[in-house]
Formats: structure tokens, sequence, C-alpha cells
């Protein structure tokens, strides 16, 4: 040995349970082909993510590398759709990648036209998309598909057992290996590297752009052009606002911008396994954790975000005409400069595109899968706040004109996702759980988007998780300034944020404005700010968002030591000591100015013995604490009502507070 050498390796930053400043997204973005920092890795393997039974080593799907000859290949699956083509396999195939990336499979490029040709590096990754997209949508095998083709022992052996999700992938891998052996390569299995389908623990910027592609979407799967993915902006904006830790679980890869909505629409089942029906992971089988499955395993989580659900709903993408620029002036000479290395031009080929746009099945997609999540937090993960960005209305809708009467009514008139809670309504969306924020946003890290916008829910979850840390939990965020934002779209009228619905067959108790149920971005006399920082839900109580924060504070305390005296004997020492840590808790929350109350039995009570459980509870070893508190009411808004006389003369007429519903000045 040449020598001893230590190394300092920074370990993954815990977050504290009274704290609710950590996010997770859940979304589609690429793996870049770097190494796994050691102390993620080694994260990663406390949590048992590295070692059976819980390693993820299903097949991998097609990478654009495995493609040998990409050109033969695409040319197989054109001649196929010709109508006298008998290969069946490769026109079901072509079918794929046409809707995937509509005009790749063009005449021309039988003809041997150069220009008609993109590169073989698109052209490998569009094949490999559309291929990888009927490896996990269905079973290719049918008879006449693979006639003429002969099946080796593995192959034959899967198709009688009629297997079903990885399984399924690895049978539909090994087919398309067997029937074009020379366009595609041997099959690898998945490995660690991949960080597929994993909660990858993420502390600043810089490690993400490192792990992750997040810049290297398609945008027509032809040219070489490509853009950042919405959940790479999303992480970004999450950092940029004070966010300090966050969680990635990486999905999938992105599709091109083009893909049409039938394609997108199937990839939400990623996001949400078993949409649109039901939610199929189990908070007791690690096993079934796929998608947003991962809460179950992530308690020090307070946000959940899904920046890739408008895009995954919307409408089919639309074309915009790009601004046109004054002719430059004449060429005239200048003296001579040093030599510099100017940085490669940026590509900004996706602004020609629309930013997605919802119709009202759109909309109904879009609150269904809210609808699917608020469900499973409220019932397994109640500390857990669901952050959703409200989609743009498509142009001509009603939605475009009074967003909260559509939200409310729908274009037919029927009841909308606001107005019934997940509980009674399938697509009801009105909890304590779902915070929606609108408009959408302009920043730094938008710029080669569609119309250079982002969704608004990262940048939410950065200023909740950065007052936080500030100021604490359970105060409202309203009148905070974003960090980055230079504009809002669309603009908002103050008619839009501040008229209520229409009153007709509308509830008393659902009568709020726009301002009152969404989270509103919107300028004011300082600057662009958040409006307002409320929930979804029916209940006053819990209409502002900070309550909900405070009680999910004292919810995950008491999580926290329900964990650490789980095996001890139940009894009056035991009750005695649940009791002192839950006061000393609310004590803290009080002194803190989160509750209302001059003293602490005015402000809180904790109790947790005899009359809080029967014989039985006592015996099946069962101990229920009741714990009550009045939070303090976040008084966000003075308006002042002033009368000017024909003279001049200024008057208060009256003073109005409307501080419960979270809403700023």
């Amino acid at each position: 040995m040449s020598g001893l050498f230590f190394q300092n390796q920074s370990p993954i930053i815990r977050g504290a349970p009274n704290r609710a400043d950590i996010a997770c997204f859940v979304g589609f973005v690429g793996r870049r082909n770097t190494a796994i920092p050691t102390e993620i890795e080694r994260w990663l393997s406390d949590q048992g993510w590295t070692a059976l039974p819980y390693k993820r080593i299903g097949p991998a799907l097609l990478t654009a590398n495995e493609l040998k000859f990409p050109i033969k290949f695409a040319s197989k699956l054109l001649q196929s759709r010709s109508p006298s083509s008998i290969d069946l396999l490769s026109k079901h195939l072509g079918d794929f990648v046409s809707r995937l990336t509509p005009g790749l499979l063009v005449p021309r490029l039988l003809e041997g036209h150069e220009t008609a040709l993109p590169s073989p590096e698109a052209l490998r990754r569009s094949l490999a998309s559309g291929v990888n997209e009927a490896i996990e949508t269905e079973n290719l095998y049918t008879a006449e598909r693979f006639a003429g083709i002969e099946l080796n022992a593995a192959a034959q052996a899967l198709i009688e057992r009629a297997p079903q999700g990885e399984e399924l992938i690895a049978l539909n891998r090994l087919l398309l290996e067997q029937a074009y052996p020379d366009e595609i390569g041997k099959s690898r299995s998945a490995s660690i590297g991949d960080l597929l389908d994993l909660p990858v623990p993420i502390d600043n910027w810089e490690t993400f752009d490192y792990l992750f592609a997040w810049d290297e979407r398609q945008t027509d799967g032809i040219n070489d052009h490509l853009c950042p993915t919405y959940i790479g902006a999303a992480v970004r904006s999450f950092f940029a606002q004070g966010g300090r830790k966050c969680y990635v679980v990486r999905v999938g890869d992105p599709l091109p911008l083009t893909a049409n909505r039938e394609t997108r629409i199937n990839r939400i089942g990623k996001l949400l396994p078993g949409f649109p029906h039901r939610f199929t992971p189990s908070p007791i089988d690690r096993r079934s954790w796929h998608g947003i499955g991962h809460l179950f395993g992530l308690p020090d989580i307070s946000f959940l975000c899904l920046p890739d659900l408008p895009d995954l709903i919307s409408v089919e993408r639309e074309q915009v005409e790009l601004p046109r620029y004054a002719t430059p002036p004449e060429e005239q000479f200048v003296e001579c400069s040093e030599d510099e290395t100017l940085p490669a031009p940026e590509d900004r080929a996706a602004r020609m595109f629309r930013a997605p746009r919802c119709d009202e099945q759109g909309y109904s997609d879009w609150a269904r899968a809210w609808w699917l999540t608020a469900n499973v937090i409220a019932r397994y993960r109640r500390e857990v706040q669901a952050i959703a960005a409200v989609p743009i209305p498509q142009r001509g809708t009603s939605g475009e004109e009074n967003l909260l009467d559509f939200l409310m009514h729908g274009d037919d008139g029927s009841a909308g996702p606001l107005a019934n809670s997940p509980l009674n309504q399938v697509g009801g969306i009105a909890s304590a759980f779902v915070q929606l924020v609108y408009p959408w946003v302009r920043t730094d890290s938008a710029t080669n988007l569609p119309e250079g916008i982002e969704s608004p829910d990262a940048i939410l979850a950065g200023l909740l998780a950065q007052s936080a840390l500030a100021r604490g939990a359970f105060r409202s965020a309203a009148g905070s300034r974003f960090a980055g934002v230079s504009d809002l779209y669309p603009h908002l009228r103050r008619d839009q944020m501040l008229t209520p619905p229409r009153a007709d067959e509308t509830k008393s108790h659902l009568r709020r404005n726009l301002l009152e149920r969404v989270s509103l971005l919107g300028p004011t006399p300082r600057g662009l700010r958040l409006l307002s920082d409320v929930t979804t839900s029916l209940d006053e109580s819990y209409r502002p968002a900070s309550v909900n924060r405070l009680v999910s504070v004292i919810v995950r305390a008491a999580r926290r030591i329900g964990e650490e005296i789980i095996f001890e004997a139940s009894g009056e020492r035991l009750w005695f000591q649940i009791r002192q840590s839950l006061n000393n808790l609310l004590a803290g929350l009080l002194q803190a100015g989160a509750l209302r109350g001059a003293t602490s039995a005015e402000a809180f009570q904790v109790r947790c013995d005899r009359s809080t459980m029967s014989q039985s509870d006592i015996d099946n070893g069962r101990v229920i604490v009741l714990v009550q508190f009045a939070a303090a009411a976040p008084i966000e808004q003075i308006t002042v009502v002033l009368a000017m006389d024909e003279g001049g003369q200024v008057s208060l007429l009256a003073p109005e507070l409307a501080g419960l519903n979270g809403v700023a000045a």
C-alpha cells in the first residue's frame, strides 16, 4: 500500500420532522452517461433499492445505441406501410413510430434523398421511442405477425405463460431481437445506474444537471432539435426559489414534443400506476412502488409535483408564428479583437410550438389524475400537499374567459372538479391536500420551452419551502416575491380573479372567487407576487394552506413519536410520555405564533388517557391521542373602503378583513 488517503463525503441532507420544505417531482427525463455520486448510491443502498428483493432488475427497454442500422430498420418499417406488404409486424411497429413522430417515415426515405434524412442519432432516438412504446403497450405476439420467424425456446415458453408487466416487456424485446437480428442488438438488464423508477435525493441543481439529461427532449423526432423537459425546468425553478432538497423519480424518457395525444395519455399510467380507474401501489408491498407510489417510502416530503401532467393531457400540439425581426444593418469594418471561444447557439426550435392547451376532455383526465392522488394522500400520507398547475384553457373554450366557472361546472353545466371532494365524486379535487396554482410563468429556465413558459407548480413549491425554512410552515406565503419570474401567462383581469361563480345552482359555501380557490400569481405595486395561498378544500377551516401545513407538521411529529415508542408497553407511563412530547411541540408552536391563545390552555389541549381509549383499545395495543388546537388565523389582506365627495374630501367608510382566505394585499 503506497499510502492512506481520507476523502470527505457530504451526506444526504435529512429533513427535520418539524419542517415542511422537501418536494418530490415525478416525471419523464433522460439519464446522462455519468456515474452515480457515492452519497446517493449509499443512500439507495441503505433504503434497500440496490439488492434483492427490491432491486429494479427488469429488462431494459431499447436504447438508441442498440439500433445497429437505423436507416435499414426505418426502410423496413416504411416498406411495410404499402398496401401490398405482408410484413405485418413491421407495419404494426411503423404505426407506433408514426404516432410518436409524425413525418418520420416518409416516402423520400426510400428514394435516397439525403436532404430528407434525419441524422443517424436523431433517427435512432425516434425509432427507439416508437418501438419502446409498442414494447410497453401490448403483447406483440400473434401467429400472423410472426409467421415464418423462428422463435427460440425462451420466447416460446414466455408466450405460453401469457406474461404481464415486466415479463411482458421481456417477451416483446426478445421477439423483436429475433425478428430483426441485424438491426436490434441484444438486450441488457436494467441496472441501478439507470436510476429508473427510483427516488433520487437531490440537494442542489448541479447534482440534478449532472445525473439527468433534462435538456435533451426531442422536438419532432426528425431533426436534431432538442429542448428542455418540463420536470427539468421545474427542479431548476424549485431551487431558484429557495428550495433546499427534493426527490426526483424518473419514470421514463420523455416523448417528443410532437407525440400525439393518445400516446401521451397512455403515459399517465407511469406517473400514477392504475390510472384512470384505481391506484395500484400498496403501502405494504414495496415491490409495487412505482411512480407516485414512492410516496409510501419517503416520510420527509411535504410537496408532490407532476410537472409533465399538463403536457400529457393537452390537445394536439400547434405551431406558432415566430416574431419577425428587423433586417440587420449592413456589415461594417471594425478593429479585430482577440480570438474568443463562442458558446454554441441555443436550440430554440421548441418555441415554434404552442405550450400545452387543455380542452374539456383534457381537464377531465387532469382532474381524474389528481383525484386518484388526493385519495392516496388522504388515506396514507396526510402530511403531503399535492401542488397542481392548472392547465391553460384551449382557445375558444369557456375556461378561457371564466376559469372558475369552468372548474365549478364544466362546459356542460355538470359539477366540476372544484365543486366536489375526492370522496364524493370521481374527478373531484376539492381537498385540503390539493393546492392549485395559476397562471403559468416565464422564467430563465423556460426560455427554450414551447412559448417560453413553464408550469407554476415548482415555483410555488420552492416558495413554500423557502418560507417554511425562514418563517415556519404555518405562516402564509401570500405576498411573497418570486425569483427569476419575468412575466405571467395568461394575464388575468381583476374581474376574472374576484368574480364568484355564477349563482344558479351554486351552493352558498361554494361561492368563492378564483383568488379564494386557487393560489394565484399576479402583479402588485411591488412587482409579481403570490396573491393567495389556499387549498381547494370545501371546509373554510382548511382553506388557508398554512393551516393545513400546520396540521401536517403536528401529524409528522406525532408519527415520529409513535415510531420511537412503538415497542413500549401501553400504560400510564407511556401515555404521560406522549402527552409531554406533544405538549412541548405545541408550546413551541404557540411561542412561534402558529397558535392562537394567551396561554397554553387557551391554545391547545392534549389528552391521552383512559378517556380517549377503551379497555379493548388498551388490550389490543392501540394508543389514541386527542389533540385540539386553535390555529392562528392568517390575516394577509385588509381592504379599506374610501369615499371621495365632490369637493375632493376622502373619508373612511368601512374596513374589511379578508384574512381567513390567505389572500395577500
